[in-house]
C-alpha cells in the first residue's frame, strides 16, 4: 500500500485541507491518551472530549488509506483536535522530502496569496522517533496549531501524520494553553 501513497504535493494539500475540514476539541483538567499503534503515534487529550472518526469521500477506495480521528470539546464543537494520517510514497518517508519548513508553511497558508491567513510561529523539533514541523497560524476566523511528521513502519509502510488543534479566533485565549499541551504531548513511537 505504501508504494501507492500520495505524492509530496498531494500529501501536503490533503493534510492541510483535512485539518481545516475536520472539527477539533479542547483539554480541561486531566488528560486521556490516544495511541495509534498501526500508524505509530500517541497524544494526550483533555478528558471528556468526544472522540469520533471521519472519512474522506471515497476514502475506502483510496489507496492512501486516509484516517481522521477527531476530538470535540463537548461545550463547543468548533474547538477541537484532529489527527489525520495516510500513506505516502516511500521516497517521501523523511520529513524534509515534503519540503523545508518554509515550503510547508507556504502550502498551509496558500501560495496564491488570496487566502486571509497569517503565520505566527513555526519550528522544527523532535517528537520521539523523528522530527516534526510545528505551526501556529490563523486562517480567516480560525486559529490553529498543527504538527506535521512522517512515520515508517517495520513493514515499509510510510505515513504522513498531522495533529491540528483549532478554535475560533475569539475563543483562542481560553484554549491556547490546553492546545499547547496537546501539541507538546504528540509523539511518534517505534513500531
Amino acid at each position: 500500500m505504501a508504494a501507492e501513497g500520495l505524492s509530496r504535493r498531494e500529501a501536503l494539500r490533503f493534510g492541510a485541507a483535512a485539518a481545516l475540514g475536520a472539527p477539533l476539541l479542547g483539554l480541561p483538567g486531566q488528560a486521556s491518551a490516544y495511541q495509534d499503534d498501526d500508524r505509530g503515534f500517541l497524544v494526550e487529550l483533555p478528558n471528556g472530549w468526544i472522540e469520533g472518526e471521519a472519512e474522506f469521500p471515497g476514502g475506502g477506495r483510496n489507496p492512501a488509506a486516509p484516517k481522521i480521528i477527531t476530538f470535540l470539546n463537548p461545550e463547543n464543537k468548533d474547538v477541537n483536535v484532529a489527527l489525520v494520517s495516510y500513506s505516502i510514497r516511500p521516497d517521501n518517508s523523511k520529513l524534509g522530502s515534503l519540503g523545508n519548513i518554509d515550503d510547508v508553511a507556504a502550502t498551509i497558508l496558500g501560495t496564491s496569496g488570496n487566502l486571509d491567513a497569517e503565520m505566527f510561529a513555526q519550528k522544527e523539533k523532535s517528537v520521539g522517533s523523528g522530527p516534526a514541523y510545528f505551526f501556529d497560524y490563523r486562517i480567516k476566523d480560525k486559529r490553529l496549531k498543527t504538527v506535521f511528521t512522517t512515520q515508517t513502519a517495520d513493514n515499509g509502510s510510510t505515513w504522513l501524520v498531522t495533529l491540528t488543534c483549532q478554535a475560533p479566533q475569539d475563543e483562542w485565549s481560553k484554549i491556547e494553553e490546553t492546545f499547547t499541551k496537546v501539541a507538546s504531548s504528540f509523539k511518534t513511537i517505534k513500531y
